[in-house]
């Protein structure tokens, strides 16, 4: 009895530590982990390769930011991409992140660079959108949970540096910035 209680104790610590490595294994590497989740989900959602330079996340100051995150063109367009954001600042209010309403303060995104290419039929745009319009679900309410409803409050939201490049339009060439 008493041996059978000795390895109960053994194996709820070995489970505790277990449990606390691999939380510091997430806190330590959640940088490459939401910059793959962000790629492979983006690439995923698109259907075009998506790419991010790097990305840092405080954990416990409740802030994101991001460089360089790029959505290739879909095969057949001549375009360097369809869209690039240089850089992404995010500050969020975790203690909200369990209400359901998300408090972020501050979403700030620079250099946003667009190309709608119309050198294919159909477009690269259009592609895309075709590629997303694909992934959704058959009929039902769009919750799909059945739990409560959430929203995000953002009370800054900064863009600056847009550039819209328009390409193998007839007719149509220009680009429009800021």
């Amino acid at each position: 009895m008493k041996t059978a209680l000795k390895i109960l104790a053994v194996l709820f610590v070995l489970l505790i530590v277990l449990v606390v490595g691999v939380v510091i294994f997430a806190i330590s590497n959640i940088n490459g982990l939401v910059k793959t989740g962000i790629e492979k989900g983006g690439t995923y959602a698109t259907g075009s390769m998506t790419t991010v330079e790097n990305v840092d996340v405080g954990i416990f100051g409740g802030t994101m930011s991001m460089n360089t995150l790029e959505i290739a063109n879909p095969s057949g367009f001549t375009t360097p991409f369809f869209f690039e954001l240089g850089s992404a600042d995010v500050r969020a209010d975790w203690a909200s992140y369990n209400e359901p309403k998300i408090h972020v303060p501050r979403v700030k995104l620079s250099g946003i660079q667009v190309y709608l290419d119309k050198g294919a039929n159909p477009s690269n745009y259009n592609t895309i959108l075709n590629h997303i319009k694909s992934l959704e679900g058959g009929s039902g309410s769009g919750s799909g949970s059945g739990g409560t409803e959430r929203s995000v409050l953002i009370d800054s939201l900064v863009l600056e540096d847009i550039n819209i490049h328009v390409a193998n339009m007839p007719g149509v060439s220009f680009a429009v910035g800021d």
